[in-house]
């Protein structure tokens, strides 16, 4: 019996049994999950996983993608320090630290809804409304002016043949205009699905975690349903204004719908001396 039955048998059990009080999801969760690479961490979670990722391979978490489960299970090698996202059916979001252990003090873990730390909503569903002085009509309007005046290369990040690659950052009326552009080098179709975007701590030390503060995306303008093998699409998103301090980093994780080719680009202070205001 494989490690995951084992875990699963043993839950239901105690379940049934009893041993696990079903009010112990009412326990606040740490902020830091502990895990080895000798034992699997189960995490359960009030919905279905859609999407989980990993700050680095050091950290390994796996869930059934073919068949949607409430749980998923987490392993670390030694000297892990890392973070966690997961995104459930519900388009709830939680972010977690991890940290390698050599002895756990838990091996279970149950997340209730009020543990997110906020919701990711799919791109082709209509975002927060921008503010009544600029309508649809016209912040359309000047997306679409800056993405066809705007050219060039600001940062690019590629995995399994699909590359993000944003353009440049336009500041106009206290607002970013990301242009960006996802580009399949791939021998297969990309159908991207949701783009999260979110400000990060860097880590100075071997001893230093990630912090993850998720940004909401007001807007986005000509997003892609479908790159095909060999193309490449160019799209807007619009953020609120913000600032990025020198131990930050802006991170875009592109996700894939029904895949598994996930694309994190990373921006630093640096990059955003290049803004261009309008």
């Amino acid at each position: 019996m494989n490690n995951k039955l084992q875990i699963m048998v043993w839950v239901v059990v105690q379940l049934a049994l009893g041993w696990i009080p079903l009010q112990a999801q009412e326990t606040r969760i740490s902020d830091t999950l502990y895990a080895n690479d000798q034992n699997q961490v189960a995490l359960f979670f009030p919905f279905p996983i859609r999407q989980a990722i990993t700050g680095n391979s050091q950290a390994i978490f796996t869930y059934n993608k073919d068949r949607l489960q409430h749980f998923g299970l987490l392993q670390a090698l030694e000297g892990t320090e890392t973070n966690l996202l997961v995104i459930d059916q519900q388009n709830l979001i939680y972010s977690y630290y991890v940290k390698y252990k050599t002895q756990l003090p838990q091996y279970l873990h149950f997340f209730r809804s009020k543990d997110a730390v906020g919701s990711a909503i799919p791109l082709d569903q209509k975002r927060d409304s921008l503010p009544a002085r600029e309508d649809t009509a016209n912040w359309k309007s000047v997306a679409e002016g800056f993405l066809k005046s705007t050219n060039g290369r600001l940062r690019s990040s590629q995995k399994a043949g699909i590359v993000l690659r944003t353009s440049s950052m336009i500041l106009h009326e206290e607002r970013f205009f990301c242009i960006l552009e996802i580009e399949n080098k791939s021998a297969i179709s990309y159908q991207p699905d949701r783009l999260f975007v979110s400000r990060m701590t860097r880590k100075q030390g071997k001893r230093e975690s990630s912090q993850n503060i998720p940004l909401k995306i007001l807007e986005t303008y000509s997003f892609p349903d479908t790159v095909a093998a060999g193309d490449n699409k160019r799209f807007i998103i619009i953020l609120p204004k913000f600032t990025i301090p020198s131990n930050y980093k802006l991170q875009l994780s592109l996700f894939e719908k029904n895949g598994s080719r996930e694309v994190r680009l990373n921006l630093y202070p640096r990059h955003f001396k290049k803004v261009l205001p309008q």
